[in-house]
C-alpha cells in the first residue's frame, strides 16, 4: 500500500469526532464532553505549567518532544477505539499499537509516528515487557524513558483534573446513584469504596489515580492540591489555575462540519498539519504553535513567569522572526480560517526553510 496520506487526513477527523469512553461511561452531563484532541491539547497545557512551575525539577527533560509525544500519544485510537483501564476485555498496549501500525502503514513519514508512539509506551515496565515480546531489537535508553514517563503522567492527570473543570462548571454532573452498567463501578472495588465514603466523583478519581500510577512527588503534589476544590478561585496553586483557564478552549466553540468543533480542537488541527509536513522540524513548529496560544489562555501571571526553553519558545512565537515561529503562525491561522492542501503547505514549508 502506497504512503500517500498526511498525518492531518489520517488522524483530525477520526479523533476530533472521538468523545471521550470514561465520560460516556460515567454519564457526564453538560453542554459539550471532551474529545480526543481536546484531551491532547490538555495534556500538553499540563505539560507547559509543570514544566515551569517545577523548573528545577525537571529541567533536563526535552519540552519539545514530550509536546510531540503528547500530540502523538492517542493515534491508535484512530483505529483502535478509546477504551478506558476498566474496558479489561479491550485495554491492551500490543492491540493498540497494532492499531497504530495500520494508522501509519499509509501515512506519509508514518514510521516515526509509530516510533514516537513507542516512546510514549517506554513508560512502564509492564508496557516494555508486553512491547518487546513481539519486537525484541526495541532499546529503551534512560532519557526517553524519563520523558515518555513524564508525558505519561501528564496523559493520567488531565483526566482528573479534567473531571474537577466538569464539577465546577456543571455541579452534580455526575449521578453517582445511576452508575450500575459503568465498567469502573463493575471492576474496581476501590472506585466503589470510594464513592462509598461520600467523596465527591473529581476527588475519588483523584484518589484513585494517586494510588494506582507512580507519580512522582511533583504530580502528588499537584493531585492533592486538586482534592477537595470545588470553586475556580480555590484553584490558588499556579499548575490548577492555568489548566482551568486552559480548559475554556476546549468549550469555545467554532464551526465544524460534524460537530461544534473548540479552538483547542483547531490547535490541534494546526498542530496536526505541522506533523503532516516532513521537511520541518515538527517538534520545534508544534511547541511553538502552543506557545503562540498562549495569549489566548488569559493568565498573564503564567506567561511573565516562564522559565528557561519555555520563555524562549514564548518570545520567539510572539516575535515571529525565524523561520519557524512563521510556520507555526501559519497553520493556526489555516486551521482556524481556511483550508489548503497539503502539497500547498509543503511547498510553503520549503520556501520558509530554504
Amino acid at each position: 500500500m502506497s504512503k500517500n496520506k498526511s498525518y492531518y487526513d489520517m488522524v483530525y477527523d477520526k479523533l476530533s469526532s472521538i468523545i471521550r469512553t470514561g465520560f460516556v461511561n460515567w454519564q457526564v452531563t453538560g453542554p459539550r464532553l471532551e474529545d480526543d484532541l481536546e484531551h491532547i491539547f490538555g495534556t500538553q497545557m499540563l505539560a507547559i505549567a509543570m514544566l515551569n512551575y517545577f523548573y528545577e525539577e525537571y529541567q533536563h527533560l526535552d519540552l519539545s518532544k514530550i509536546l510531540l509525544i503528547l500530540a502523538n500519544h492517542e493515534i491508535g485510537e484512530v483505529k483502535y477505539g478509546d477504551y478506558t483501564p476498566y474496558d479489561k476485555q479491550k485495554d491492551d498496549v500490543q492491540s493498540e499499537y497494532n492499531a497504530v501500525l495500520k494508522t501509519t502503514s499509509n501515512v506519509i513519514g508514518g514510521n516515526r509516528f509509530a516510533k514516537l508512539f513507542l516512546d510514549f509506551e517506554c513508560n512502564s515496565i509492564k508496557r516494555k515487557r508486553v512491547l518487546k515480546k513481539d519486537n525484541p531489537d526495541m532499546i529503551f535508553d534512560p532519557l526517553k524513558t524519563d520523558n515518555s514517563e513524564f508525558a505519561f503522567y501528564c496523559d493520567k492527570m488531565q483526566c482528573d483534573l479534567k473531571s474537577k473543570c466538569y464539577e465546577i462548571d456543571y455541579p452534580n454532573c455526575v449521578n453517582l446513584d445511576h452508575q450500575h452498567h459503568n465498567p469502573a463501578i463493575l471492576y474496581s472495588k476501590a472506585v466503589r469504596d470510594l464513592i462509598a465514603e461520600g467523596n465527591a466523583w473529581s476527588d475519588m478519581w483523584l484518589k484513585v489515580d494517586y494510588i494506582n500510577y507512580p507519580y512522582d512527588e511533583c504530580f502528588k503534589f499537584i493531585s492533592r492540591s486538586a482534592t477537595n476544590v470545588f470553586d475556580e478561585k480555590d484553584f490558588d496553586n499556579p499548575v490548577l489555575k492555568f489548566f482551568y483557564q486552559t480548559n475554556k478552549l476546549t468549550s469555545t466553540k467554532v464551526s465544524g462540519e460534524k460537530r461544534l468543533l473548540s479552538a483547542a480542537d483547531k490547535i490541534m488541527a494546526a498542530e496536526y498539519l505541522a506533523m503532516s509536513n516532513p521537511h520541518i522540524n515538527s517538534a520545534k513548529v508544534v511547541s511553538l504553535i502552543l506557545f503562540g496560544v498562549l495569549n489566548m489562555v488569559g493568565d498573564k501571571n503564567f506567561v511573565s513567569n516562564l522559565k528557561g526553553i519555555s520563555k524562549e519558545l514564548y518570545e520567539e512565537a510572539c516575535l515571529l522572526k525565524t523561520k519557524e515561529a512563521k510556520l507555526a503562525n501559519y497553520y493556526l491561522k489555516v486551521a482556524f480560517y481556511k483550508t489548503m492542501d497539503y502539497n500547498e503547505f509543503v511547498t510553503y514549508a520549503k520556501k520558509l526553510t530554504n
